[in-house]
């Protein structure tokens, strides 16, 4: 176990004492025998085989829990060849830049692939805003061992993007340490389940390698993707614990089993962080719920000024935090943590949010720069509303609420105009959601029968009006009055 998180394990630690006093015994055992046969004294070798079977005993149960438990100390082997075998195509390709990146996926594909795994290695130019740019994905597979074509399958995934230094690559050095350390530690585990370890690299920390990928796949493929682990970093060489991350700010199955193997790993009890910047949001808007797990920023960590001084007990952490997921509660496809995520519930861990001081109303004038600012699906609706904007519908956590809200947004070429809520799905009445509002924002604006508030951290303006406002459509006001939100 990592002497860091030695005194953080609540059951090592009993264990451990348990653990030393047995060795005494062994010990004073090793003593009796000796002493017995050196001077023919069976009643000290009898003393001898009693202390020994009590030794045993006493040293059991930590054998035990260290060999069903997943720590560091597990993956520390597979991170050391790992990061030398990175560090190695940096030496021979001698640039941080795309070269590299290219040289090290290439590399990693190979290494994989003499480990049993079905590996892939994609790249395509793509064009946005006038610019084109390169998008890479890897992938390396983990058949289900059973009824392969119709199993569960879980993402893991990681961006990289390096700067062009070799300090700016140390962070995508430690990711693909992760992925190849987990691949290596699980090639012999009977899984009920598909693993499908993924790297995308494109600049945008991986949003448009994801799109590309789930583009990639069939119909069937990606029905059967039941969620993502993804994880994230720095390239440090400092220990700075970690972090867990979900695009809407909730808890889900898989961020739950996380955070609990960070738990039994570290001695972290985590918090749930809203995050909508990597490859977890591209997942999450194609309904494909997620976590992320990140390495703490600390303001006074130091960089990892080459791949050789980065922490590779920190790396094999992170390592053993996705493998523990995997072996604890991912293994079989009867699991709690798969069932869940195929229920009614799906639906709760992949809508959007839009919260005080979380969410910025201002965002790109495309639909898909809307969906990934607000974290949820776009379904067109085929309808306009009076002003003739389109209508779509989505679905989003709203200020204090604890469940998601039907919404539609009224968006034109302009960009997005207007997100009304269903005031009949909102969990409060109109007297309740203004008293919310005062509390969160202060007094409102009246004007023509309508109450404003405005948030001026977000950019973003609340109203409440009658249910026959013009910024509303019928289907939005079953409550008896309209709520909606503009710039």
């Amino acid at each position: 176990m990592n002497l860091s998180n030695l005194l953080k394990d609540p059951i090592d630690i009993p264990l451990l004492l348990i653990y030393v006093i047995g060795v005494l015994i062994m010990v004073y055992s090793a003593m009796q025998f000796v002493h017995g046969f050196l001077y023919k004294q069976k009643p000290y070798i009898r003393s001898g085989v009693k202390t020994f079977i009590i030794a045993v005993i006493l040293l059991a149960p930590r054998l035990i829990y260290q060999h069903i438990r997943i720590d560091g100390s597990d993956y520390k082997k597979a991170v050391k060849a790992s990061v030398k075998a990175v560090s190695s195509v940096y030496d021979s390709v001698g640039t941080a830049d795309s070269a590299n990146i290219k040289a090290q996926l290439e590399a990693l594909s190979e290494r994989l692939s003499d480990s049993g795994y079905s590996v892939s290695l994609a790249s395509s130019v793509e064009n946005e805003n006038e610019g084109n740019f390169t998008v890479r994905t890897f992938s390396a597979v983990k058949a289900a061992s059973s009824d392969a074509d119709r199993a569960d399958i879980i993402l893991i995934s990681t961006a990289l993007d390096s700067d062009g230094t070799e300090e700016g690559f140390t962070d995508d050095a430690a990711e693909i340490s992760v992925i190849e350390a987990v691949a290596k530690k699980l090639e012999k585990t009977e899984l009920d389940t598909e693993l499908r370890f993924l790297v995308f690299t494109d600049g945008r920390n991986g949003q448009d390698g994801a799109y590309s990928y789930l583009h990639s796949l069939t119909e069937d493929e990606r029905n059967r993707i039941t969620g993502n682990i993804s994880f994230d970093l720095l390239g440090l060489s400092d220990y700075t614990g970690f972090e867990t991350v979900t695009v809407n700010g909730r808890e889900n199955p898989l961020s739950g089993i996380i955070n609990s193997s960070v738990k039994r790993m570290t001695g972290q009890k985590l918090s749930i962080i809203q995050e909508k910047d990597s490859e977890l949001v591209s997942f999450h808007i194609n309904e494909i719920p997620g976590v992320l797990l990140k390495q703490a920023y600390v303001e006074k960590a130091s960089a990892a000024k080459s791949v050789d001084m980065l922490n590779q007990d920190e790396i094999a952490d992170a390592a053993a935090i996705i493998g523990d997921a995997v072996i604890r509660e991912l293994k079989s496809r009867e699991s709690e943590t798969i069932k869940a995520l195929k229920t009614d519930d799906r639906e709760a861990f992949t809508s959007g949010s839009f919260r005080k001081d979380k969410d910025s109303f201002s965002c790109g004038s495309s639909l898909k720069d809307i969906s990934e600012n607000f974290g949820t699906v776009l379904t067109e609706t085929g309808l306009t509303d009076a002003s003739g904007n389109k209508l779509y519908e989505g679905r989003l956590y709203l200020l204090t609420f604890d469940s998601p809200v039907p919404v539609l947004f009224h968006v034109n070429d302009s960009g997005l105009q207007i997100v009304a809520a269903d005031t009949g799905a909102v969990p409060a009445s109109k007297d309740e959601l203004t008293r919310i509002l005062k509390n969160l924002f202060g007094d409102p604006i009246a004007e023509a029968d309508v109450l404003s508030w405005t948030d001026e951290k977000t950019g973003a303006v609340y109203h409440i009006a009658a249910s026959e406002s013009d910024y509303t459509v019928s289907s939005m006001t079953s409550g008896g009055y309209s709520f909606y939100i503009t710039a």
